[in-house]
């Protein structure tokens, strides 16, 4: 896997390479940055390599829903993401960085991490297509969280609303 901060920049688009499979994989010109797949047709439990990190996803909670961020290995939590009803939540790092999700048209197709000064630091667009501001480069340590935790997210949010599959991606190898 290649570091995303060396895709800083440059286009990235989620794909799914199986139809069936609940497997995704982000890709840029430069070959595959990140790679996400859930444990289970139904499961809330997702996979994510990033980098040289492994991380699990799993939604916990039902009247007040989290998503937790564990190290694979190791079953430390390193983030907890609370969501504020379907399209927005914010996402606070160890270092005190800040990060608030939000859906940023009304079709729920585009969705960013905003900084805290409300800014752009990652957008996920078409449902699929990623980029990365210059103000990536001030993230780089949360980067991996970021990418890996909006598809974690959107994918969800879809699975929860079948209107919103239109966005999804199709297989596709590129």
């Amino acid at each position: 896997m290649n570091p995303l901060q060396d895709a800083i920049g440059q286009p990235l688009q989620w794909a799914q390479p199986k139809v069936f499979a609940r497997a995704y994989v982000l890709r840029g010109k430069d070959g595959l940055f990140a790679a996400i797949r859930w444990q289970g047709g139904f499961s809330t439990t997702a996979l994510a390599e990033v980098g040289d990190m492994r991380l699990t996803f799993k939604r916990e909670g039902v009247l007040q829903p989290k998503i937790v961020v564990r190290d694979a290995e190791a079953g430390e939590v390193l983030l907890t993401f609370k969501p504020i009803l379907k399209i927005s939540g914010l996402l606070t790092f160890e270092n005190g960085k800040r990060f608030k999700w939000s859906n940023t048209t009304a079709w729920s197709s585009d969705w960013a991490w905003l900084n805290e000064d409300g800014k752009p630091v990652v957008q996920i667009k078409k449902g699929r297509d990623v980029e990365m501001s210059e103000l990536a480069a001030d993230a780089v340590e949360e980067l991996p969280f970021l990418i890996t935790l909006a598809w974690y997210l959107i994918i969800m949010l879809q699975d929860a609303d079948p209107t919103m599959k239109k966005a999804r991606p199709t297989a596709s190898n590129r």
